[in-house]
C-alpha cells in the first residue's frame, strides 16, 4: 500500500501562512481588539508574548523567633524568582523589616533578564539567571539574618514604606512578609496587650498615614510561614479568639488599603498560582 508522505518544512509553513491570512480576513471586523494575536497565539502560529514586568518585594521579619531565616527565605526565593524571570524586567527586592520605619531597609536588588526570540535561549538565561540571583540574595541576606534580632515588629508600617518605594513605569507589584504577623508597635501589640476594635485600630493607622486607602493598589499581599499562635519567648498566651481577631485585623487593614490579594499562610507564598475561593 502506498502511504502519502508527510508534509515538509516548507509545505508547513505556507500552511500556517494561509491560516494567519485567513485569521486576519475573518477577525478584520472585530475593532482591533487583540483577536488575531489571540487566535494565532492559541494555534500555535504565533509565541505567547511576554508577561509584563512586577516589582516583587520580599520582606524579612528580624524580630525575636521571627520565621524568617535562611531556610524560609530559600524557600520563598524558589517560588518568586521563576515568577520574576517569566516576568522580563521584573524587580526583585529583599528588605529588612528591624524596630521601627528607620530599620526598614533595603538589602538587596536584582532584575530579570530582557525576553528573547528564541525559546531555548530564553529558557536558559532564565535558568542561568535563578540560580545567580538565588545565590545573590541569599549571601546579601546573610548578615541581617545572622544578626541581632530585635523585640519591636513595626510590620504594617514596613510594608507601608516598601509601598511608597516604587518604580517608575511599573504598576503591577508583589509584597511577601516572612513573619509571624505579630505587629508590635506604637500601634499596637498583637503579642499581648488587648486588642483595639478592628475598625478603631484601622482609624489608628491611617490618623498616622499608615496602610491609608490606596496604598497598597494593585499590589498582590501575602504573609508566609505566619503562625500567629505564639509569642515571642511565650510570654503571653494565645486563644483561638485572639488568633482569629489578629487574623481579621490583619485582612481589613489590607483590604482598605486596596490590596488586590491577601493570603496568609503558614507555608511559601503561594505567588503565582490562581487565588481559590
Amino acid at each position: 500500500m502506498n502511504r502519502i508522505p508527510p508534509p515538509g518544512p516548507i509545505a508547513l509553513a505556507f500552511a500556517k501562512a494561509a491560516l494567519l491570512v485567513a485569521l486576519i480576513v475573518a477577525t478584520s471586523g472585530c475593532g482591533g481588539d487583540g483577536s488575531v494575536s489571540k487566535a494565532a497565539t492559541s494555534m500555535g502560529l504565533a509565541e505567547m508574548p511576554p508577561l509584563p514586568p512586577e516589582v516583587v518585594d520580599i520582606l524579612c521579619d528580624v524580630s525575636v523567633e521571627s520565621p524568617c531565616t535562611a531556610t524560609t527565605l530559600a524557600e520563598q526565593l524558589d517560588r518568586a524568582l521563576p515568577y520574576a524571570a517569566a516576568r522580563p524586567g521584573s524587580h526583585v527586592r529583599l528588605w529588612r523589616v528591624g524596630k521601627d520605619v528607620s530599620d526598614v531597609l533595603l538589602v538587596a536588588e536584582i532584575v530579570s533578564p530582557a525576553s528573547s526570540k528564541r525559546k531555548k535561549a530564553q529558557k536558559g538565561a532564565d535558568t542561568k539567571w535563578i540560580a545567580e540571583a538565588r545565590r545573590f540574595l541569599l549571601k546579601a541576606a546573610e548578615a541581617m539574618l545572622n544578626g541581632p534580632r530585635v523585640m519591636r515588629s513595626p510590620l504594617m508600617e514596613g510594608i507601608t514604606k516598601v509601598a511608597m518605594a516604587d518604580i517608575p513605569g511599573i504598576t503591577q507589584r508583589v509584597q511577601i512578609l516572612i513573619s509571624d504577623g505579630l505587629q508590635v508597635s506604637t500601634y499596637a501589640d498583637f503579642e499581648c496587650a488587648e486588642l483595639a476594635p478592628i475598625d478603631t485600630f484601622c482609624a489608628r493607622l491611617h490618623a498616622e498615614h499608615v496602610l491609608v486607602p490606596g496604598a497598597l493598589k494593585d499590589t498582590k499581599v501575602y504573609l508566609a510561614f505566619t503562625d500567629m499562635s505564639h509569642a515571642a519567648r511565650n510570654r503571653c498566651r494565645s486563644t483561638i479568639f485572639r488568633l482569629s481577631a489578629i487574623t481579621d485585623s490583619w485582612r481589613q487593614v489590607l483590604r482598605e488599603a486596596g490590596a488586590t490579594e491577601t493570603v496568609i499562610t503558614n507555608g511559601v507564598a503561594p505567588i503565582g498560582e490562581r487565588p481559590t475561593e
